[in-house]
């Protein structure tokens, strides 16, 4: 099943799925329509337990250069319209970031394991994007930062929440506060990517990693993914418990059964999520 809107496109064939940003004529500047999109995505398939992996990437020459500056000069969509006027209250612009944020929250609850596939530009609020998901790959001649400041904002998105676990704090603050934009490779070796591939094999890689994940029982997979989240912000002994009781769910499972038994006879699992 393909279901297309104005600003994406989600190729929806399980058990892997395929969420394209769809303004290439724009390198997938994110849009108020887009943020409201990708958060109706989010609604629409955020608990599909038939999907297994969803690839996020976009169309055109980059994964997303970011913003549309039109938002942030007050010209366009629900933020736009705050920045406009003067006397917006403290509570309508909280109220609007959280609902632009649910655009991006989803793919880290979701029971499907979330992949970037990141190629071109990936700035600004569309690096946060990829961020938000659970693996990134990138393309050789990817480019990887968040320009905000010059912009005089901050990423609110995630980036100051999520970078910092992925590369540390100094590291972080220097992508913060730099406003650099790093190729690929250095993007891998500070942990912010989980690999790099030439050009021409990122889907190609994207789609067999896909797979390789999607074979995996599926209620293992997210307790693994939960267990690792959970973790981030929790002490080690309350880490470990959080792992004994998703555990336990599998112990109880018959996928549990099955996998053991796919293992023995070397053939693949047929897993029912249970």
């Amino acid at each position: 099943m393909t279901a297309a809107m104005e600003t994406l496109v989600l190729h929806r064939t399980p058990p892997v799925a395929h969420l394209v940003l769809n303004r290439a004529e724009r390198r997938n500047a994110l849009s108020a329509q887009m943020w409201e999109e990708l958060r109706e995505v989010g609604l629409a398939i955020g608990e599909d337990e038939e999907i297994r992996v969803l690839v996020v990437r976009g169309a055109g020459p980059s994964f997303s250069a970011g913003a549309d500056l039109d938002v942030l000069r007050g010209r366009a969509g629900a933020l736009g319209e705050l920045i406009a006027d003067p006397a917006t209250s403290d509570e309508a612009y909280l109220a609007c970031l959280g609902r632009m944020y649910e655009a991006y929250r989803w793919l880290r609850g979701a029971p499907f394991v979330t992949l970037a596939a990141i190629h071109g530009h990936a700035l600004g609020g569309g690096l946060e994007l990829a961020l938000a998901c659970d693996l990134r790959v990138a393309a050789e001649s990817a480019q990887l930062g968040l320009p905000e400041l010059r912009l005089g904002v901050i990423p609110d998105m995630g980036a100051t929440a999520l970078l910092p676990r992925l590369v540390g704090e100094a590291r972080a603050k220097e992508l913060h506060l730099l406003c650099d934009s790093i190729g690929a490779a250095e993007a891998e070796r500070i942990g912010m990517v989980n690999r790099v591939v030439p050009d021409e094999e990122l889907l190609g890689t994207c789609q067999a990693l896909a797979e390789r994940i999607a074979a995996l029982p599926p209620l293992a997979m997210r307790g693994a993914r939960a267990a690792i989240d959970g973790a981030a912000s929790l002490p080690l002994d309350e880490a470990v418990r959080l792992a004994a009781r998703l555990q336990l769910a599998c112990l109880r499972s018959s996928d549990r059964d099955e996998a053991l038994a796919a293992f023995s006879e070397r053939r693949a699992g047929v897993y029912r999520g249970g």
